[in-house]
C-alpha cells in the first residue's frame, strides 16, 4: 500500500526499525531495495540558473559525503536546486519591484509572491525527501560514524 496524503505517517525504513529494535514486532521488509550510493555528479544541464548550479554543489558534496545521495535520488536534488532559484528569483523581482501592484480593481500583492510561495513548498518537499531538514534527518540512515580513538570506552 502506497501512502497517500492523509493516511499517517510515512513508513520508517527497515534499516531504521532494526536498530531500535522492531519495537513493532511486525515483520521487517528484507527486500527493501538498496540503491547505490554515488560519489559526485556534475550539475545537469536542467538546472535553470547559476543559482541552481551553486545549491547543487553546496548540497551534493554534504549528501555525498553521508552517503544519502543514491542514483535515484538525483532528480530529489535537481528539483530541490531549482525550486532554491526560483524562491530567489521572485525574491529579487519582489525586491526591484514592489509588494503590490494596481490593477483594474485596486492593489494587489505582487504574481511572484504566489511563485515564491509555491516554490518554498517545492523547497520544503524535496528537502525532506533529502532529509535536508532536522525533522526529515531522523529517518535517514547515512553512514556509519567512526568511533572516537581518544575515548577509550568508544570500542565498548
Amino acid at each position: 500500500m502506497t501512502n497517500r496524503k492523509g493516511q499517517g505517517r510515512k513508513a520508517k525504513p527497515t534499516a531504521l526499525k532494526k536498530a531500535s529494535g522492531n519495537l513493532g514486532r511486525r515483520a521487517l521488509n528484507e527486500r527493501e531495495p538498496e540503491y547505490d550510493t554515488i560519489t559526485h555528479i556534475d550539475p545537469p544541464e536542467s538546472l535553470i540558473d547559476d543559482t541552481a548550479v551553486e545549491a547543487w554543489n553546496f548540497y551534493m558534496p554534504e549528501l555525498v559525503a553521508n552517503q544519502i545521495l543514491t542514483i535515484v535520488d538525483i532528480h530529489n536534488l535537481e528539483q530541490f536546486c531549482n525550486a532554491v532559484a526560483y524562491v530567489r528569483q521572485m525574491d529579487e523581482v519582489i525586491k526591484e519591484s514592489s509588494s503590490f501592484v494596481m490593477s483594474k480593481t485596486g492593489l494587489k500583492k505582487h504574481p511572484a509572491h504566489t511563485i515564491r510561495a509555491e516554490n518554498m513548498r517545492f523547497v520544503d518537499k524535496f528537502g525532506s525527501l533529502l532529509g535536508l531538514d532536522p525533522a526529515s534527518r531522523t529517518g535517514l540512515i547515512g553512514k556509519d560514524k567512526k568511533p572516537d580513538k581518544q575515548n577509550p570506552f568508544s570500542k565498548f
